[in-house]
């Protein structure tokens, strides 16, 4: 396997055996971000008994994993009948069938049916040990405060010994304040803050980089591109917000291509997740609400007989004595189309260029922020959403944009907004010569784009912005 282990492989679709075999059980199971979902559990049953989080506590996180799995899972000694192996005898020099008291491997013979087991595990330890614990397939993790952590652990072990199914000694991890779970590490050291921290394996940064520096040596041919693909979307699940999305399109391209040569448009993607593992834009996951400022942002654009118009209206604390209100009108250059290459219209572009010109201008307001931004343009909203885009100039956008909310420390959620309910629609259209901005308490002035900011490297990009 990538990881590096290795073993028989026992192929039940070779032998018919898959084919055979059925299982209706439709289970569902966890994410790595599960031991952020057990400290909300526990921090709503605190809250449910109006109970504050305990000071003098520190939450611990354990991890466990059984081994062979499915060569241990239980099952029924006539069923064993349908388990047969073949393999070469270099004695014999023949076949040799042998029934196999284990799970071959395949979808209903062995993860159906080992499902089954790591849940029915799963269910016993939350009834009778009262334990946040969860398990997807073999791998099992746990949280608890540290006073009762290690016994809880070492409680649960003596469980599955009980049950036939005891834990692989050498996979253990002890319960400390960074676990690692399903691929991503996970950090609890900020519990009592209401803060979770993810952040994928070493072994898988160390994986992505290794296929970079190869294939800058040696070409990127289209199978590794689809490993490297695979994997850099797995790792951006524990960065923050959408960052690490977007600005692989070249990478995604190249799974369908037969060349082998490396591009200019390949190797800022290599730059990208190069200074992506140097920032560590680790993802944060809030137990509670109400840990952040509010910020509301409207912006809207139009593009009409060949020009283009923008602006944005932001309020920053609303309901709060510290409210401020700030409205600014963009100003298009003419040469932004030029970057962006020739098209019909440029509206979704400039949708986009609104956002990022607002959280540049608001930069200081946005700040430590929950902020929430309404768009009236579903491709814009759409790339902001998924933090990539299949249009390079969109996806270049939201790649800053959401490398900006990381830098600012700022946690983003977009919305659609119908056109005639946006705010920002009259202020998109006629400047400052509308009313509705400067009758709701808007002040309203002019704003240029810094263009410079869509040819930048992604570490300059955060550098600006953690100085605006």
């Amino acid at each position: 396997q990538s990881i590096g282990k290795q073993r028989i492989i026992d192929d039940a679709a070779a032998g018919g055996q898959s084919e055979a075999s059925t299982d209706e059980n439709i289970l569902g199971f966890c994410n790595a971000l599960q031991p952020a979902h057990h400290l909300v559990a526990l921090a709503s049953s605190l809250a449910d008994k109006g109970m504050p989080w305990p000071r003098d506590e520190q939450v611990r996180s354990g991890g466990e994993d059984w081994p062979d799995a499915y060569r241990y899972t239980p099952m029924r000694p006539e069923e064993s009948k349908a388990c047969v192996v073949v393999w070469w005898h270099p004695e014999k020099c023949a076949p040799v069938f042998q029934r196999y008291h284990g799970l071959l491997f395949g979808l209903p013979n062995a993860v159906t049916s080992f499902n089954r087991w790591s849940k029915f595990a799963q269910a016993l330890v939350r009834r009778l040990l009262m334990s946040l614990f969860s398990m997807y397939f073999d791998d099992a993790t746990m949280q608890d405060w540290e006073s009762e952590a290690f016994h809880v652990q070492a409680c649960v072990a003596d469980f599955m010994k009980i049950l036939g199914s005891p834990w692989a000694v050498l996979k253990s991890q002890t319960c400390a304040s960074v676990g690692d779970f399903l691929g991503l590490m996970h950090d609890v050291s900020r519990a009592e803050e209401g803060v979770i921290r993810f952040w994928p394996r070493e072994t898988l940064v160390t994986k992505v980089r290794s296929i970079i520096r190869i294939a800058r040596e040696v070409g990127l041919p289209a199978g590794v591109a689809s490993k490297l693909y695979g994997v850099a979307n797995f790792i951006e699940t524990g960065m923050y917000a959408r960052v690490g999305r977007a600005g692989l399109w070249a990478i995604k391209d190249r799974q369908k291509e037969t060349v082998f040569n490396i591009t200019p448009q390949i190797t800022l993607s290599f730059d990208l997740l190069d200074d992506l593992f140097k920032l560590m834009p680790q993802r944060e996951y809030a137990l509670w609400s109400g840990l952040l400022r509010r910020v509301v942002t409207a912006s809207d654009a139009a593009y009409e007989g060949g020009k283009g118009s923008a602006g944005f209206l932001c309020v920053a604390d609303p309901g709060k004595s510290e409210e401020t209100r700030l409205g600014r009108v963009i100003r298009i250059p003419e040469r932004l189309y030029s970057i962006w290459g020739p098209r019909i219209t440029y509206i979704a572009q400039l949708e986009l260029l609104a956002v990022l010109v607002a959280i540049t201008e608001a930069a200081e307001l946005v700040r430590g922020s929950s902020s929430v931004w309404f768009i009236d343009n579903v491709a814009a909203l759409m790339a902001l959403v998924k933090g990539s885009s299949g249009s390079h100039s969109l996806d270049q956008m939201a790649k800053i944009i959401h490398l900006a909310c990381f830098a600012i420390h700022s946690v983003p959620y977009f919305e659609y907004v119908e056109s005639k309910a946006n705010w920002a629609d009259e202020i998109s259209r006629v400047g400052a010569q509308g009313n509705w901005a400067s009758n709701n308490a808007f002040s309203v002035n002019e704003c240029g784009v810094a263009i410079e900011l869509l040819t930048l490297p992604s570490l300059a990009v955060v550098k600006i912005f953690e100085h605006l």
